[in-house]
């Protein structure tokens, strides 16, 4: 009896990978999801290391940030009008030529401490990743409902976030490590061939859908969209909350380069680990927002945003470690 209903569990629960083209499509995406979590230790903690300077440390995140943002109103209006797996194939190649691009001056020396000004590559590939991600994202999530049938669409999206929060548990720790052992530059090299393979799944995913062309010009399509928000409250607050909490709670992502290696001591490997405990709360929280009944998320989205700011400010006046200049 209990094989019978673990059995039926696991029939629904994994009834999307039955699905070959949704399979070809998760590959792709599981490989630039891995390569962007190893990006998150291995480029802040790289950038402090070869600069000893917050200041360039926020720098390189504020270059990606800005085109990320600014690219993103235009990847929706590429989702409708171009190919989405030709604009998946590009966006995985960036993706891969900017790891290349800094692979490269570590392998020869040229981007280290002692060559003052070389932490420029590390500025303009985060730059260029985030103008390509937000290129790329609506696109990316666009082709879901292109590939399952409607009633597999909500399978085929939690399966999704169930490999995105593994690999956001496992991926950090992995470059974390990898970087003690072999330095920063096969982390790099890593990232490119997980890029590389993303090309490849996407080459190979079939045309889902014909590209309907719209008359409607890109800046017509961007002021309805702003339109359609100003309008819709609740979709209106649901931004500028999220906005609120991105701009005030993420950025210590790239903070955290500062408290391992001035204030924890742990190293590489302790950075890694301590990127991966936020993907284990992400994966219980999903499996708690799938069990809880369909109400009141509006005040479960805004009890989150809270706790993750008491959790900063928690770690923030924290004395257990205490700050050591180099």
């Amino acid at each position: 009896m209990i094989s019978r209903g673990l059995a039926s569990f696991s029939k629904r629960t994994f009834i999307s990978f039955k699905n070959p083209i949704y399979r070809t499509y998760f590959g792709g995406i599981m490989g630039q999801i891995a390569a962007m979590n190893m990006q998150q230790v291995v480029g802040a903690l790289l950038i402090y290391r070869v600069t000893n300077s917050a200041a360039i440390l926020g720098a390189m995140g504020f270059s990606g940030a800005i085109p990320m943002l600014l690219c993103s109103f235009f990847g929706g209006i590429i989702a409708d009008r171009f190919n989405k797996k030709l604009v998946m194939i590009i966006g995985q190649s960036v993706f891969a030529l900017t790891s290349l691009m800094v692979a490269i001056p570590l392998s020869t020396g040229y981007l280290s401490s002692t060559h003052a000004g070389s932490w420029w590559i590390l500025v303009v590939s985060s730059a260029l990743q985030g103008g390509a991600m937000g290129m790329t994202m609506p696109s990316r999530q666009a082709l879901i409902p292109e590939i399952v049938k409607a009633d597999q669409l909500m399978n085929a999206i939690s399966l999704n976030t169930m490999g995105m929060n593994l690999l956001q548990i496992m991926a950090p720790a992995v470059a974390g490590f990898l970087v003690e052992a072999f330095e920063f530059e096969a982390v790099y090299y890593v990232m490119t061939v997980m890029y590389l393979a993303s090309v490849f799944f996407f080459f190979i995913l079939p045309n889902t859908k014909k590209v309907n062309r719209v008359p409607m010009r890109a800046l017509q399509g961007i002021i309805q969209g702003m339109k359609y928000v100003m309008h819709n409250a609740n979709m209106l607050l649901i931004l500028l909350l999220s906005t609120v909490i991105v701009f005030l709670a993420m950025p210590y992502n790239n903070m955290m380069a500062i408290f391992v290696g001035d204030v924890l001591h742990v190293g590489a490997g302790g950075m890694g680990v301590l990127m991966s405990v936020p993907g284990v709360g992400a994966l219980v929280g999903s499996v708690i927002m799938a069990t809880l009944p369909n109400r009141k998320r509006g005040i479960l989205f805004v009890l989150s945003g809270l706790l993750l700011g008491l959790s900063l400010a928690g770690f923030a006046f924290s004395t257990s470690c205490r700050y050591r200049s180099r």
